[in-house]
Protein backbone atom coordinates (compact mmCIF):
# COMPACT_ATOMS: atom_id res chain seq x y z
CA UNK A 1 0.00 0.00 0.00
CA UNK A 2 3.53 2.02 0.16
CA UNK A 3 4.42 4.17 3.21
CA UNK A 4 2.47 6.30 5.50
CA UNK A 5 2.10 7.45 8.97
CA UNK A 6 6.12 7.28 9.39
CA UNK A 7 7.98 3.98 9.64
CA UNK A 8 4.61 1.23 10.05
CA UNK A 9 5.72 -1.95 10.98
CA UNK A 10 3.41 -4.72 11.98
CA UNK A 11 3.46 -6.16 15.38
CA UNK A 12 0.51 -7.51 16.36
CA UNK A 13 -2.54 -8.59 15.12
CA UNK A 14 -5.79 -9.32 17.10
CA UNK A 15 -9.67 -9.48 16.02
CA UNK A 16 -11.57 -9.90 18.30
CA UNK A 17 -15.20 -9.73 17.77
CA UNK A 18 -18.12 -10.75 20.42
CA UNK A 19 -21.62 -10.61 20.88
CA UNK A 20 -22.65 -9.77 24.35
CA UNK A 21 -26.06 -8.73 25.95
CA UNK A 22 -25.88 -4.58 25.87
CA UNK A 23 -27.86 -1.79 26.91
CA UNK A 24 -28.68 2.01 25.81
CA UNK A 25 -26.93 4.13 27.78
CA UNK A 26 -23.78 6.49 26.79
CA UNK A 27 -21.05 4.76 29.27
CA UNK A 28 -23.11 1.93 31.02
CA UNK A 29 -21.51 -0.83 33.20
CA UNK A 30 -18.75 -2.60 32.08
CA UNK A 31 -19.15 -5.67 29.68
CA UNK A 32 -18.81 -8.69 30.81
CA UNK A 33 -17.16 -9.95 27.59
CA UNK A 34 -13.58 -10.63 27.76
CA UNK A 35 -11.04 -9.84 24.74
CA UNK A 36 -9.67 -13.15 23.63
CA UNK A 37 -7.05 -12.53 20.90
CA UNK A 38 -4.97 -14.38 18.32
CA UNK A 39 -1.94 -12.79 18.07
CA UNK A 40 1.30 -12.87 15.90
CA UNK A 41 4.05 -10.92 17.84
CA UNK A 42 7.32 -9.33 16.61
CA UNK A 43 10.07 -6.72 18.21
CA UNK A 44 9.60 -3.37 18.14
CA UNK A 45 12.59 -1.35 17.34
CA UNK A 46 13.67 1.73 19.49
CA UNK A 47 10.18 1.07 21.54
CA UNK A 48 8.82 4.51 23.09
CA UNK A 49 5.84 3.38 24.44
CA UNK A 50 1.85 2.35 23.61
CA UNK A 51 -0.72 4.85 22.07
CA UNK A 52 -4.06 3.32 22.67
CA UNK A 53 -6.85 4.92 20.17
CA UNK A 54 -10.54 4.36 20.06
CA UNK A 55 -13.19 4.62 17.78
CA UNK A 56 -16.64 6.12 18.98
CA UNK A 57 -19.64 7.00 17.20
CA UNK A 58 -23.28 6.00 16.36
CA UNK A 59 -24.39 3.04 14.23
CA UNK A 60 -23.38 3.53 10.66
CA UNK A 61 -21.35 6.72 11.41
CA UNK A 62 -18.33 4.87 9.04
CA UNK A 63 -16.32 3.43 12.33
CA UNK A 64 -16.06 -0.12 11.19
CA UNK A 65 -14.69 1.33 7.80
CA UNK A 66 -12.33 3.23 8.79
CA UNK A 67 -10.76 0.26 10.77
CA UNK A 68 -11.09 -2.01 7.84
CA UNK A 69 -8.79 1.02 6.43
CA UNK A 70 -6.28 1.20 8.74
CA UNK A 71 -6.02 -2.52 8.67
CA UNK A 72 -5.15 -2.24 4.55
CA UNK A 73 -2.92 0.89 5.61
CA UNK A 74 -1.29 -1.09 8.07
CA UNK A 75 -1.48 -4.55 8.40
CA UNK A 76 -0.88 -7.14 5.48
CA UNK A 77 -4.39 -6.31 4.15
CA UNK A 78 -7.36 -9.50 4.12
CA UNK A 79 -6.27 -12.85 3.54
CA UNK A 80 -7.78 -15.34 0.82
CA UNK A 81 -9.92 -16.64 3.36
CA UNK A 82 -11.03 -13.27 4.74
CA UNK A 83 -12.66 -12.21 1.28
CA UNK A 84 -14.22 -15.30 0.94
CA UNK A 85 -15.87 -14.78 5.08
CA UNK A 86 -16.87 -11.29 3.80
CA UNK A 87 -18.78 -12.62 0.74
CA UNK A 88 -22.41 -13.74 2.66
CA UNK A 89 -22.29 -10.23 4.38
CA UNK A 90 -21.72 -8.71 0.92
CA UNK A 91 -24.21 -10.72 -0.72
CA UNK A 92 -26.88 -9.74 2.24
CA UNK A 93 -26.27 -6.01 1.48
CA UNK A 94 -26.88 -6.28 -2.04
CA UNK A 95 -30.16 -8.39 -0.81
CA UNK A 96 -31.27 -6.09 1.39
CA UNK A 97 -30.50 -3.18 -1.24
CA UNK A 98 -33.13 -4.99 -3.62
CA UNK A 99 -35.87 -5.42 -0.71
CA UNK A 100 -35.79 -1.59 -0.04
CA UNK A 101 -36.19 -1.15 -3.83
CA UNK A 102 -38.94 -3.81 -3.67
CA UNK A 103 -40.87 -1.53 -0.80
CA UNK A 104 -39.60 1.82 -2.14
CA UNK A 105 -41.59 0.16 -5.74
CA UNK A 106 -44.76 -0.78 -3.83
CA UNK A 107 -45.62 2.50 -1.67
CA UNK A 108 -45.20 4.18 -5.33
CA UNK A 109 -47.45 2.05 -6.22
CA UNK A 110 -45.39 0.47 -8.95
CA UNK A 111 -45.91 -3.10 -9.80
CA UNK A 112 -43.53 -5.94 -10.43
CA UNK A 113 -43.34 -8.30 -14.14
CA UNK A 114 -45.72 -11.13 -13.24
CA UNK A 115 -42.30 -13.49 -13.05
CA UNK A 116 -41.06 -11.14 -10.45
CA UNK A 117 -44.04 -10.36 -8.53
CA UNK A 118 -44.27 -13.39 -5.50
CA UNK A 119 -40.03 -13.37 -5.42
CA UNK A 120 -40.91 -10.26 -4.75
CA UNK A 121 -43.47 -10.52 -1.78
CA UNK A 122 -41.51 -13.37 -0.63
CA UNK A 123 -38.40 -10.91 -0.42
CA UNK A 124 -40.82 -8.29 1.55
CA UNK A 125 -41.78 -10.36 4.27
CA UNK A 126 -38.50 -11.67 5.24
CA UNK A 127 -37.88 -9.70 8.33
CA UNK A 128 -34.15 -10.47 8.39
CA UNK A 129 -32.07 -11.24 5.36
CA UNK A 130 -29.75 -14.33 5.86
CA UNK A 131 -27.24 -15.03 3.05
CA UNK A 132 -28.19 -18.95 3.30
CA UNK A 133 -31.96 -18.43 2.16
CA UNK A 134 -31.16 -16.33 -1.05
CA UNK A 135 -27.79 -18.78 -1.63
CA UNK A 136 -29.57 -20.93 -4.01
CA UNK A 137 -31.70 -17.84 -5.77
CA UNK A 138 -28.89 -15.65 -7.25
CA UNK A 139 -30.81 -15.92 -11.15
CA UNK A 140 -34.20 -14.94 -9.36
CA UNK A 141 -32.31 -11.82 -7.72
CA UNK A 142 -31.04 -10.89 -10.95
CA UNK A 143 -33.90 -10.94 -12.99
CA UNK A 144 -35.66 -8.97 -10.20
CA UNK A 145 -32.84 -6.34 -10.80
CA UNK A 146 -33.75 -6.18 -13.95
CA UNK A 147 -37.59 -5.47 -13.23
CA UNK A 148 -38.74 -2.22 -14.80
CA UNK A 149 -40.20 -1.13 -11.70
CA UNK A 150 -36.93 -2.06 -9.63
CA UNK A 151 -35.12 0.11 -11.95
CA UNK A 152 -37.17 3.12 -12.42
CA UNK A 153 -36.46 3.36 -8.46
CA UNK A 154 -32.70 2.77 -8.60
CA UNK A 155 -32.85 5.80 -10.68
CA UNK A 156 -34.72 8.07 -9.36
CA UNK A 157 -32.79 10.46 -7.56
CA UNK A 158 -35.30 11.12 -4.72
CA UNK A 159 -35.95 7.02 -3.80
CA UNK A 160 -36.52 7.07 0.17
CA UNK A 161 -33.94 3.95 1.05
CA UNK A 162 -32.77 4.07 3.97
CA UNK A 163 -29.32 5.35 5.52
CA UNK A 164 -27.60 2.20 5.74
CA UNK A 165 -28.85 1.25 2.04
CA UNK A 166 -28.83 4.44 0.54
CA UNK A 167 -24.39 5.13 1.77
CA UNK A 168 -23.41 2.32 -0.98
CA UNK A 169 -26.51 2.35 -3.08
CA UNK A 170 -24.92 3.07 -6.23
CA UNK A 171 -21.79 1.22 -5.79
CA UNK A 172 -23.77 -1.84 -5.88
CA UNK A 173 -25.67 -0.93 -8.05
CA UNK A 174 -22.66 -1.02 -10.61
CA UNK A 175 -21.71 -4.45 -9.24
CA UNK A 176 -24.80 -6.96 -9.19
CA UNK A 177 -24.20 -8.32 -12.06
CA UNK A 178 -20.64 -9.37 -10.76
CA UNK A 179 -21.92 -10.27 -7.19
CA UNK A 180 -25.16 -12.67 -8.25
CA UNK A 181 -23.60 -15.09 -9.13
CA UNK A 182 -21.89 -18.80 -8.05
CA UNK A 183 -18.35 -17.92 -8.25
CA UNK A 184 -18.23 -14.36 -6.90
CA UNK A 185 -14.99 -13.52 -4.95
CA UNK A 186 -14.81 -10.04 -3.00
CA UNK A 187 -12.52 -7.27 -4.08
CA UNK A 188 -11.13 -5.16 -1.61
CA UNK A 189 -13.62 -2.60 -2.57
CA UNK A 190 -16.36 -4.67 -1.84
CA UNK A 191 -14.95 -5.23 1.45
CA UNK A 192 -14.70 -1.60 2.32
CA UNK A 193 -18.30 -0.80 0.88
CA UNK A 194 -20.32 -3.46 2.85
CA UNK A 195 -21.75 -2.96 6.43
CA UNK A 196 -22.13 -5.39 8.49
CA UNK A 197 -23.11 -4.31 11.97
CA UNK A 198 -20.57 -4.50 14.54
CA UNK A 199 -21.05 -6.81 17.81
CA UNK A 200 -18.44 -6.61 20.66
CA UNK A 201 -14.71 -5.33 20.36
CA UNK A 202 -11.95 -5.63 17.55
CA UNK A 203 -8.36 -4.31 18.11
CA UNK A 204 -5.64 -3.89 15.61
CA UNK A 205 -2.13 -3.59 16.20
CA UNK A 206 0.69 -1.99 14.41
CA UNK A 207 4.14 -0.04 15.14
CA UNK A 208 5.07 3.12 13.82
CA UNK A 209 8.37 4.98 14.46
CA UNK A 210 8.68 3.08 17.31
CA UNK A 211 5.63 3.71 19.01
CA UNK A 212 2.82 0.73 19.52
CA UNK A 213 -0.48 1.81 18.25
CA UNK A 214 -3.86 -0.05 19.58
CA UNK A 215 -6.61 0.76 17.58
CA UNK A 216 -9.70 -0.47 18.80
CA UNK A 217 -13.49 -0.81 17.42
CA UNK A 218 -16.74 -0.99 19.48
CA UNK A 219 -20.30 -1.25 18.37
CA UNK A 220 -21.90 2.09 17.76
CA UNK A 221 -25.50 0.97 18.22
CA UNK A 222 -27.60 1.35 21.05
CA UNK A 223 -27.41 -2.29 22.22
CA UNK A 224 -23.59 -2.36 22.13
CA UNK A 225 -22.59 0.84 24.12
CA UNK A 226 -22.62 -0.46 27.93
CA UNK A 227 -19.54 -2.30 25.79
CA UNK A 228 -17.62 1.10 25.61
CA UNK A 229 -16.27 1.66 29.09
CA UNK A 230 -14.17 -1.18 28.36
CA UNK A 231 -12.06 0.13 26.51
CA UNK A 232 -11.68 3.12 28.49
CA UNK A 233 -8.49 2.34 30.73
CA UNK A 234 -5.52 3.73 29.59
CA UNK A 235 -6.55 5.88 26.90
CA UNK A 236 -4.44 8.20 24.57
CA UNK A 237 -6.85 9.57 22.37
CA UNK A 238 -10.81 8.94 21.33
CA UNK A 239 -11.44 9.15 17.47
CA UNK A 240 -15.32 10.34 17.57
CA UNK A 241 -16.86 9.75 14.18
CA UNK A 242 -20.07 11.54 13.04
CA UNK A 243 -21.65 10.96 9.77
CA UNK A 244 -22.72 14.59 8.49
CA UNK A 245 -24.63 13.39 5.94
CA UNK A 246 -27.17 11.82 8.78
CA UNK A 247 -28.81 15.01 9.58
CA UNK A 248 -32.06 14.59 8.52
CA UNK A 249 -32.33 10.72 9.06
CA UNK A 250 -33.78 8.67 11.92
CA UNK A 251 -32.43 5.53 14.09
CA UNK A 252 -32.59 2.38 13.01
CA UNK A 253 -33.48 1.71 16.75
CA UNK A 254 -35.69 4.71 17.12
CA UNK A 255 -37.76 6.28 14.40
CA UNK A 256 -38.12 9.23 16.57
CA UNK A 257 -34.70 9.95 17.20
CA UNK A 258 -32.55 12.41 14.59
CA UNK A 259 -29.20 10.49 14.04
CA UNK A 260 -27.33 14.13 14.31
CA UNK A 261 -28.75 14.86 17.47
CA UNK A 262 -28.04 11.42 18.89
CA UNK A 263 -24.36 11.80 18.01
CA UNK A 264 -24.23 14.92 19.84
CA UNK A 265 -26.02 13.53 22.99
CA UNK A 266 -23.39 11.15 22.82
CA UNK A 267 -20.15 13.34 22.18
CA UNK A 268 -21.56 15.45 25.32
CA UNK A 269 -21.51 12.59 27.27
CA UNK A 270 -18.04 11.49 26.36
CA UNK A 271 -16.17 14.34 26.49
CA UNK A 272 -18.08 15.31 29.87
CA UNK A 273 -16.99 11.82 30.92
CA UNK A 274 -14.72 12.46 34.15
CA UNK A 275 -12.63 9.25 33.55
CA UNK A 276 -11.81 10.92 30.14
CA UNK A 277 -10.55 14.49 31.33
CA UNK A 278 -6.86 13.58 30.56
CA UNK A 279 -7.25 11.48 26.90
CA UNK A 280 -7.59 13.17 23.68
CA UNK A 281 -10.70 14.35 21.26
CA UNK A 282 -10.50 13.73 17.44
CA UNK A 283 -13.52 15.02 15.76
CA UNK A 284 -14.07 12.54 12.70
CA UNK A 285 -16.65 14.82 10.51
CA UNK A 286 -17.09 11.56 7.86
CA UNK A 287 -19.13 11.13 4.83
CA UNK A 288 -18.09 14.56 3.64
CA UNK A 289 -18.77 13.15 -0.17
CA UNK A 290 -22.23 12.19 0.56
CA UNK A 291 -23.27 15.37 2.34
CA UNK A 292 -21.98 17.41 0.03
CA UNK A 293 -24.37 16.59 -2.19
CA UNK A 294 -27.32 16.11 0.14
CA UNK A 295 -27.08 19.34 1.32
CA UNK A 296 -27.74 20.85 -2.19
CA UNK A 297 -31.12 19.44 -1.43
CA UNK A 298 -31.93 18.89 2.22
CA UNK A 299 -32.07 21.35 4.50
CA UNK A 300 -30.15 21.36 7.46
CA UNK A 301 -33.02 23.04 9.83
CA UNK A 302 -34.60 19.44 9.58
CA UNK A 303 -32.04 19.04 12.43
CA UNK A 304 -31.20 22.87 13.65
CA UNK A 305 -34.10 25.19 13.31
CA UNK A 306 -31.90 27.40 14.30
CA UNK A 307 -29.66 27.65 11.38
CA UNK A 308 -29.60 30.86 10.03
CA UNK A 309 -26.90 30.18 7.17
CA UNK A 310 -27.59 30.24 3.34
CA UNK A 311 -29.58 27.52 1.91
CA UNK A 312 -27.39 24.56 0.47
CA UNK A 313 -24.08 26.10 1.51
CA UNK A 314 -21.82 23.05 2.15
CA UNK A 315 -19.33 25.38 3.84
CA UNK A 316 -21.50 27.10 5.93
CA UNK A 317 -23.40 24.09 6.94
CA UNK A 318 -19.83 22.17 7.68
CA UNK A 319 -18.72 24.80 10.03
CA UNK A 320 -22.21 25.20 11.92
CA UNK A 321 -22.27 21.58 12.75
CA UNK A 322 -18.46 21.21 13.52
CA UNK A 323 -19.33 24.04 16.16
CA UNK A 324 -22.23 22.45 17.66
CA UNK A 325 -20.14 19.21 18.92
CA UNK A 326 -16.93 21.60 19.62
CA UNK A 327 -19.25 23.69 21.89
CA UNK A 328 -19.67 20.20 23.92
CA UNK A 329 -16.27 20.52 25.55
CA UNK A 330 -16.77 21.60 28.92
CA UNK A 331 -13.60 21.11 29.43
CA UNK A 332 -10.78 24.17 28.97
CA UNK A 333 -7.73 22.87 28.94
CA UNK A 334 -8.77 20.19 26.23
CA UNK A 335 -8.87 20.86 22.45
CA UNK A 336 -11.14 19.39 20.63
CA UNK A 337 -9.17 18.46 17.36
CA UNK A 338 -11.54 18.01 14.14
CA UNK A 339 -10.67 16.07 10.25
CA UNK A 340 -12.64 15.97 7.74
CA UNK A 341 -13.15 12.15 6.20
CA UNK A 342 -14.15 10.06 3.61
CA UNK A 343 -14.47 6.74 5.30
CA UNK A 344 -14.53 4.87 2.06
CA UNK A 345 -11.51 6.45 0.36
CA UNK A 346 -8.44 5.12 1.63
CA UNK A 347 -5.92 7.98 0.79
CA UNK A 348 -8.22 10.53 3.03
CA UNK A 349 -8.07 7.91 5.57
CA UNK A 350 -4.12 7.81 5.07
CA UNK A 351 -4.15 11.72 5.29
CA UNK A 352 -5.93 11.84 8.35
CA UNK A 353 -4.76 9.43 10.16
CA UNK A 354 -1.14 10.79 9.44
CA UNK A 355 -2.53 13.72 11.03
CA UNK A 356 -3.57 12.38 13.99
CA UNK A 357 -0.34 10.44 14.47
CA UNK A 358 1.67 13.83 14.19
CA UNK A 359 -0.77 15.22 16.87
CA UNK A 360 -0.66 12.75 19.48
CA UNK A 361 3.19 11.76 19.32
CA UNK A 362 4.40 15.25 18.98
CA UNK A 363 2.19 15.70 22.82
CA UNK A 364 4.12 12.49 23.31
CA UNK A 365 7.09 14.03 22.87
CA UNK A 366 6.60 16.87 24.30
CA UNK A 367 4.98 14.99 27.39
CA UNK A 368 2.29 17.31 27.34
CA UNK A 369 -1.70 15.51 26.70
CA UNK A 370 -3.16 16.36 23.66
Amino acid sequence: MGACMGSSKQIKQAETPHSTPGGGGVIGTPSTASTTTTTTTGEVTGYKGEIKMLLLGAGESGKSTIWKQMKLIHLEGFSEEDLVLFKPGIVENVVQLLQGLCLCAKEKGDQLQENNREFGEFLLTAETVVYNDFADNYAQLFYLWQDPAIQDRANDPDVKLSLVLLDSANYWYKCIDRILVEDYQPSIKDIIKSRTKTTGIQDILFEIDGYRFKLTDVGGQRSERRKWIACFQNLTAILFVVALSEYDQTLNEDVTTNRMTESMKLFKGVVGNDALHHVSIILFLNKEDLFSEKIKRSDLRKCFPEYSGPDGDKEAAFEYIKNQFISLNSNPNRKIYSQVTVATDIDNIRSAMDTVKDIIIGHAVNGKPV
